[in-house]
């Protein structure tokens, strides 16, 4: 398959989510299985667009990026679907990355894709997780960096730990992100 650039992703999205399933198959030109799968994830997009459209312009973003949905938010929920039903169970999955890169956000962004597809999904975020101001005021006496949110310490691992068995409990048939 060509690589297409955002611009051309995202046109190509567009149009293929205005026309007819019927009419797909003629806009795009690739071997059987991958039209195939083409169409199948392009079904899938269709049927979660509007959670996604009302989810995005909640955060404040005016539409959806097709480009992120159709290359990494779908296909992640689909591979996360397909996971689930191999192991039999639910499945538990981490997202690793730096302050500000998006970890929230696609935890987020997966987490309406499963629920669109009837999964149950229980999230737990390392920022739900910090100690209060007050308590980091205190820390700060001993570390002055422990006033700021991210440095080891400023967790309150208790509430941690309180928190993963919580989801624990919720995922018996589901995702936990």
């Amino acid at each position: 398959m060509a690589v297409k650039s955002n611009v051309e992703l995202r046109q190509s999205l567009e149009l293929a989510l205005s026309q007819p399933k019927s009419q797909i198959e003629t806009l795009i030109s690739l071997s059987a299985a991958d039209e195939a799968t083409v169409i199948d994830r392009l079904q899938r997009l269709r049927d979660v667009q509007p959670a996604l459209q009302t989810l995005c312009r909640s955060i404040g973003w005016s539409e959806v990026p097709l480009d992120l949905a159709w290359q990494l938010w779908l296909p992640l929920a689909i591979e996360l679907i397909e996971q689930r039903d191999r192991m039999g169970r639910a499945i538990v999955q981490g997202i690793l990355g730096g302050q500000g890169t998006g970890k929230t956000t696609l935890a987020l962004m997966v987490s309406r894709i499963l629920q669109q597809f009837g999964l149950s999904v229980a999230r737990l975020s390392i920022d739900d997780l910090y100690k209060t101001y007050r308590d980091r005021q205190i820390l700060q006496q001993h570390d002055s960096r422990l006033r700021w949110r991210g440095a080891p310490g400023t967790h309150d691992v208790e509430l941690g730990w309180k928190r993963s068995r919580s989801c624990a409990g919720k995922i018996g048939t589901a995702a936990a992100l």
